[in-house]
């Protein structure tokens, strides 16, 4: 992993738990986008060349092993949280094979513990990958393929009902496997012009960091523009242009000692990035926990200390998980 994406790993998955704190609104659409891009980004990193060596079982058993111990236990948790409410037999059946977000409720899709929709999405995406790469390997038929998703998606995303929106833009594998595939047509992109981009930037503090800053203040941008488009844009689409350039800059600017790039590097975001998957996992079972005993106790907590407290139990969760479950069962299962 490029340790500068490792790092954004851990802001991103900080803008989903400040979106479910409501702290930032549109944390959370920003940070899925942010995440399903990347996976296509950096699966194109690991396999992108022996695609066509990939035996299908075991590249899906692997992925399996390395998200469903950790899922199986926050869904756990969640049972024990939220009892009945966490969902029918038929809904948490759904949560626990990692299908729910195929079922256009709400229901189904936040059963369990509600972040997993995202874990439903990324295994259809897994057992695509090898299709997409191979289509999009070829520059011409990347190009064809890639307008001819992007159009019929604009196109089909103007009849989705108001009602459905999450349901379909937000939640469904059918729609945001085209982030999925834009990252992988960014790899493609990316290994075409690196040569010349790294050799413009190699050893060139100053022209990284106008690179950075200038794929950073896009995203600024979007994060504002965000509050004045209608949803079925701000849910996915909008946020593409942004996240797509944010990765190509900062992939290409990892090795430079400018001040953004000497931060990314820094121990404790490093480490963050390392927990983020099951610090997504576990966050939302924390809130969700930390303001059902303040109401139980009927404490009226100040937000400081929601953030604090919420933030630092998040972090000690996730380390916990990454290291004595997500990484020994995966080591052990694979």
């Amino acid at each position: 992993m490029i340790q500068s994406i490792q790092s954004l790993r851990g802001i991103f998955v900080l803008m989903i738990f400040l979106h479910h704190l409501s702290l930032f609104p549109a944390g959370g659409d920003c940070g899925v986008s942010f995440f399903f891009v990347l996976s296509g980004f950096v699966m194109c990193a690991g396999y992108g060349t022996r695609v066509s060596e990939l035996r299908f079982i075991p590249f899906m058993k692997r992925r399996l092993v390395k998200v469903w111990p950790v899922h199986l236990l926050c869904l756990v948790a969640a049972l024990l949280l939220y009892g009945s409410d966490a969902g029918s037999g038929i809904a948490i059946a759904c949560d626990t094979l990692l299908i729910q977000s195929w079922v256009p409720l709400r229901s189904f899709y936040f059963s369990g513990n509600q972040v997993s929709w995202f874990l439903a999405d990324m295994m259809f995406f897994y057992a695509v990958f090898p299709a997409l790469v191979r289509l999009m390997n070829r520059r011409g038929r990347m190009v064809r393929s890639a307008g001819a998703v992007l159009a019929v998606y604009f196109i089909v995303i103007q009849f989705v009902p108001d009602g459905f929106t999450d349901a379909l833009i937000y939640i469904s594998p059918l729609f945001r496997v085209v982030d999925f595939m834009l990252g992988i047509v960014l790899w493609h992109v990316w290994m075409r012009i690196r040569e010349g981009i790294t050799a413009r930037l190699a050893g060139k503090a100053v022209m990284s960091a106008a690179a950075q800053f200038i794929a950073l203040s896009f995203v600024a941008v979007t994060i504002w523009v965000w509050n004045f488009v209608p949803s079925r844009y701000g849910l996915a689409s909008l946020w593409w242009p942004s996240v797509m350039l944010l990765l190509v800059v900062m992939t290409a600017t990892d090795s430079s000692r400018s001040f953004v790039t000497r931060l990314l590097h820094s121990r404790i975001l490093l480490w963050l990035g390392r927990l983020s998957f099951a610090f997504y996992m576990a966050h939302l079972l924390v809130i969700d926990a930390w303001r059902e005993a303040m109401a139980s106790l009927a404490i009226e907590c100040p937000g400081k200390y929601i953030l604090a407290g919420t933030m630092g139990i998040s972090i000690l969760l996730a380390w916990l998980l990454t290291d004595c479950v997500e990484r020994p069962l995966s080591r052990r299962m694979s």
